[in-house]
């Protein structure tokens, strides 16, 4: 009888863990990952994208389903300054030093719950929190974002924000002694690719 009892209690300890895990998923980020910076100074815009290729294959995170919806927990990506392309060498060492390229080699972004229905038709017009990391600043900024659905494994993370760099105590470059001068606001724009090994 206490053995028996023993067992029974043993099983209601690990039940539920077991059911969690089988509700869990991998979700990889897909090398067509990129994010793109795009700015404006007082005589052109400019525009640095960074392409995550080889570097997504060893991004995952662990995605749980909760009542038919994807929950994907705790999405951190950190982003080398030094890999982003603008074009030209010159812009891309200006980039590198505005963001403090040399102390604060990455951009952080961290959002702690990103939910998704994978059911739903109107997956455009959401938002969620995220942390940002911009050359060693921490600010929390609403992200606007849509889910596209390529099939039952793949979806892609389409978003936008504008950042101010005041707010991330930025000082905006000047270059030929201050006749150029890139503007306070710049937007950023990515897209995520994710798959997941639900089945």
């Amino acid at each position: 009888m206490k053995h028996w009892l023993i067992g029974i209690s043993v099983f209601l300890l690990v039940a539920p863990q077991i059911l969690a895990q089988k509700n869990q998923v991998d979700i990889g980020l897909l090398s067509e990952s990129w994010l793109t910076i795009r700015g404006q100074s007082n005589i052109n815009t400019f525009q640095c994208q960074y392409s995550f290729g080889n570097d997504a294959n060893t991004t995952y995170f662990i995605g749980d389903y909760n009542s038919g919806k994807l929950i994907i927990n705790d999405v951190q990506l950190n982003i080398p300054v030094r890999e982003f392309k603008c074009g030209n060498k010159l812009l891309n060492k200006d980039l590198q030093k505005t963001l403090e390229a040399k102390k604060q080699p990455a951009i952080g972004i961290h959002i702690e719950k990103l939910k998704i229905d994978p059911d739903s038709l109107l997956n455009a017009g959401n938002k969620v929190w995220a942390k940002l990391t911009i050359a060693g600043v921490e600010r929390l900024k609403q992200i606007d974002y849509s889910i596209d659905f390529i099939d039952k494994r793949i979806f892609l993370m389409k978003g936008s924000i504008q950042i101010d760099m005041e707010s991330f105590k930025i000082d905006t470059l000047k270059r030929f002694l201050g006749a150029i001068k890139i503007e306070e606001q710049v937007g950023v724009s990515f897209l995520f690719k994710f798959e997941h090994k639900y089945e």
